[in-house]
């Protein structure tokens, strides 16, 4: 059976937001790995998919983060209504996320279907206070 979204993109960052004019707001972009000072760790955290609906006018939404051993450590759920096809952006904001430890986590996405794994991406415990900067 065919998918009813095609996944443009997905995001890991510390605050996403829906802005006027139907803008998204992300801060704090992730580069696939988030660096913390001290394990388990709880922190702000936003998921961030951008999807182009084929023929979709309702869908059920469901985002799930699972942690290295593949245990659900957050589930959100909701429903999506469209007026057309085009490029959409879904913020998923989480006051407060739980890496209990190091390791790949994974993002699961699904429309109206069973969930696939959109990104992973890496929790390290970073000793070091130093940041890493570059110049262009």
């Amino acid at each position: 059976m065919a998918k009813d979204y095609k996944i443009l993109s997905c995001l890991i960052c510390d605050f996403a937001q829906k802005g006027q004019g139907n803008k998204d707001m992300l801060i704090g972009i992730y580069a696939d790995v988030i660096l913390i000072s001290e394990l388990p760790a709880r922190m702000p955290l936003a998921v961030w998919v951008q999807l182009k609906p084929i023929n979709l006018k309702k869908a059920s939404i469901n985002l799930e983060i699972l942690s290295p051993q593949d245990k659900s450590i957050i589930t959100m759920s909701g429903e999506l209504i469209l007026t057309e096809d085009n490029i959409i952006g879904l913020p998923f904001q989480i006051p407060l996320m739980s890496f209990p430890e190091e390791g790949v986590y994974k993002i699961k996405f699904g429309l109206n279907s069973s969930q696939e794994i959109i990104k992973k991406f890496s929790v390290i415990k970073n000793e070091s206070s130093e940041i890493s900067t570059f110049n262009i």
